[in-house]
């Protein structure tokens, strides 16, 4: 071995500069794709994908999961049409172009 080799390492160290520690049970983020709103604003229920998994919240607290986002889509819109049957107006609003109707 070189007698530069550690300070060529350290150097190189230096440069690539640090590195974000991954905690191995770190969630990931949920990216939000469709939101029910109510008619004040307020968020009623949200798809989200959180890594490969469709989450469907309602009020806060998930309430269902899936690999597939069809049936938390179909949930949402099962619950924007109760509350428009009891005179609520939530419009269920897309967050991304992959919105389909």
């Amino acid at each position: 071995m070189s007698q530069n080799s550690k300070a060529k390492r350290d150097k190189r160290k230096q440069q690539q500069g640090k590195r974000p520690v991954l905690r191995l049970n770190a969630q990931q983020q949920v990216q939000n794709h469709a939101v029910l709103t109510s008619e004040d604003g307020q968020v009623v229920a949200a798809i989200g994908l959180q890594g490969r998994e469709w989450l469907l919240a309602i009020g806060g607290q998930t309430m269902g999961n899936a690999e597939n986002p069809v049936p938390m889509l179909a949930m949402l819109k099962h619950l924007a049409n109760v509350q428009e049957k009891e005179g609520r107006k939530s419009p269920a609003r897309p967050l991304t172009s992959t919105w389909a109707s």
